[in-house]
């Protein structure tokens, strides 16, 4: 009998981390990888790295942009299609409630249409101009709202850096990703600050968002935010004019 065959002819079965099902389990895990590396938002490559207690800190931190209650006011020029709208948004928020509230007015003063939403709870959109439909609105500006102001941690996430420094949280949902870009940051009270938010489809980005902020004020929020939706032709230039906890 040949001495690496069992009795019965077949190969003997190798130990390796334990189990079969745990070789099967780190192939997946690397494949995954490498599938994210060859196609990450058109960034550099980027190497997986097991820094757990970094990883749990940056996800949770995706709903940490913002305190848990503002108001804001925001500036905004919305191209759709290639015609622009200048609006000015007045929006109070309240995470713990999971609560949106959202008057959008025209440059000239009256109300385009407003926005209220509660999770679970409530969902309304009062339009006050034709330029706008209901439908369009959930998709969009809801969504982004949603988005940028009550984000959930992802549930399974990987974590890559890059050359430049950047650490990216990554999460697979079938055929949609999601991508957290983060940036270290001056300010003292928080290490790593969220850059861009990335929904990916076949290796290519058709939702972002980016966050610039100023580092002259501490703490440090958003002051700039651009969005960018491909797949509903529309982009979307946010400047904050005005940010303060809510009472």
């Amino acid at each position: 009998m040949a001495p690496n065959r069992l009795r019965n002819g077949r190969n003997p079965v190798i130990p390796f981390f334990g189990s079969n099902k745990k070789i099967i389990a780190w192939s997946i895990y690397y494949m995954v990888a490498l599938l994210f590396i060859s196609g990450c938002a058109g960034q550099k490559k980027n190497i997986i790295t097991n820094r757990d207690p970094l990883k749990n800190q940056l996800n949770q931190a995706i709903g940490q942009v913002y305190p848990d209650s503002v108001k804001a006011i925001h500036h905004v020029i919305l191209s759709l299609f290639g015609k622009n709208y200048v609006l000015n948004g007045y929006l109070a928020v309240d995470r713990k409630k999971n609560e949106i509230s959202l008057i959008a007015q025209t440059e000239l003063g009256g109300t385009a249409f407003e926005i209220y939403f509660e999770k679970d709870v409530k969902e309304e959109i009062n339009i006050k101009i034709d330029s706008f439909k209901k439908e369009w609105l959930e998709k969009s500006a809801l969504k982004d709202l949603r988005n940028i102001y009550l984000p959930e941690p992802l549930l399974t996430p990987l974590l890559f850096s890059d050359p430049n420094g950047t650490w990216v949280l990554y999460q697979e949902d079938g055929k949609l990703n999601q991508e957290y870009v983060y940036k270290k940051t001056p300010d003292p009270e928080r290490e790593y600050q969220l850059a861009e938010i990335h929904h990916v489809k076949n290796h290519k980005p058709f939702y972002s968002i980016r966050f610039s902020y100023n580092d002259k004020k501490l703490p440090q929020y958003p002051d700039f935010i651009s969005i960018e939706n491909k797949k509903m032709h529309y982009s979307l230039k946010i400047s904050v004019k005005y940010l303060t906890k809510k009472d």
